[in-house]
């Protein structure tokens, strides 16, 4: 983010952490940053920079604790995707910065690429009609495991956060009913959880979701299909963050031909379009509707979690029905967890 950041215009930056004295250096000279607003520690940071917001861009395991402690320094937060690793701990820091009257955001940039934005479109405009059907492949070789080491659920939290983000895009009216997942590693794995997925997942309305992901894969794979009453739309590619796709377009029982998708979408690259969007939020303007927030995640939070939790018992979940997801999913919820 920071290339993007720094040719930002309503950018200012205040200050940067870090434990790396070799990424402090390079983001410091990028943000023409001195040393004196450079930090290894967080709560020093808080402490001495007058700062509006925290952009937290760390390992997942550390958002929640940084998060926390940036919404009690009164700053607002932009968090790497996932806000957590469990439903209850984003459920409870939306609430903390709901009490605090902050603005707690996540950084699912994904659904602005302009592939994203042209597929979201052509369901929009009817031509599917119903969709029923929808198959999602997207894994690649991953083999430097970095940080991933250290997850019980690395494909999960790192990957289908993503997935699930693009779903609830895609379809913003179809919230998850119920979902089933089969985690394992291949022989030639070096990761220490469940580094690739295969599943099943319903949504309301009657879309019915093949799933496949993962970053054990041995060469890279992206394919979304839909099947709809008007016909078939399928999209290829190397993965689904990179701009070079393929469209083709069946009519009922006819054959795939080349249709263009992208003309219809603005050009305009993913992460200087979510960026700037926080930023109007964060000026008061249209603030409560953006897609991120930190509220409208929640429903990727639950979905992530029963994706654990099937993982783990070999079971499907529910996820809109269940009491333990009601925030995501039910306005005005009394639901509360301690933050």
């Amino acid at each position: 983010m920071i290339d993007r950041l720094a040719a930002a215009p309503w950018f200012v930056p205040a200050g940067l952490v870090d434990v790396s004295a070799a990424a402090l250096e390079m983001a410091g000279e990028t943000l023409a940053l001195g040393p004196q607003l450079r930090f290894t520690d967080l709560d020093a940071a808080l402490t001495a920079c007058s700062a509006d917001a925290v952009i937290i861009n760390t390992p997942a395991e550390l958002h929640v604790g940084q998060a926390k402690a940036a919404l009690l320094a009164g700053k607002h937060v932009l968090v790497a995707k996932p806000i957590g690793e469990r439903f209850a701990q984003a459920a409870a820091l939306v609430q903390l910065a709901g009490v605090r009257n902050l603005r707690l955001d996540v950084a699912e940039q994904m659904r602005y690429h302009r592939h994203y934005r042209a597929l979201s479109a052509f369901i929009g405009s009817g031509a599917l009609g119903r969709v029923q059907g929808m198959h999602f492949l997207n894994s690649k070789p991953r083999p430097r495991v970095g940080n991933l080491t250290r997850m019980a659920q690395p494909a999960i939290l790192e990957m289908a956060s993503h997935h699930f983000d693009l779903f609830m895009a895609l379809f913003p009216g179809q919230p998850p009913e119920w979902i089933m997942i089969d985690g394992f590693q291949p022989a030639w794995s070096k990761y220490a959880g469940p580094c690739m997925l295969n599943g099943l997942l319903r949504l309301a309305g009657g879309l019915h979701v093949l799933y496949h992901a993962g970053y054990s894969s041995r060469a890279s794979c992206y394919e979304l299909r839909l099947e709809g009453e008007r016909g078939a739309l399928r999209c290829r590619g190397l993965h689904m963050s990179r701009p070079e796709m393929s469209y083709e377009w069946a009519a009922p029982g006819g054959d795939f031909a080349p249709i263009d998708l992208e003309s219809a979408a603005p050009p305009g690259e993913a992460w200087s379009l979510m960026l700037d969007a926080w930023a109007r939020a964060l000026s008061g303007g249209d603030g409560d509707n953006i897609p991120f927030s930190g509220e409208n995640n929640l429903k990727v939070m639950a979905l992530m979690d029963a994706a654990i939790q099937s993982v783990e018992s070999g079971q499907p979940c529910a996820v809109a029905s269940s009491a333990a997801y009601r925030p995501a999913f039910q306005q005005g919820s009394e639901w509360r967890v301690a933050p």
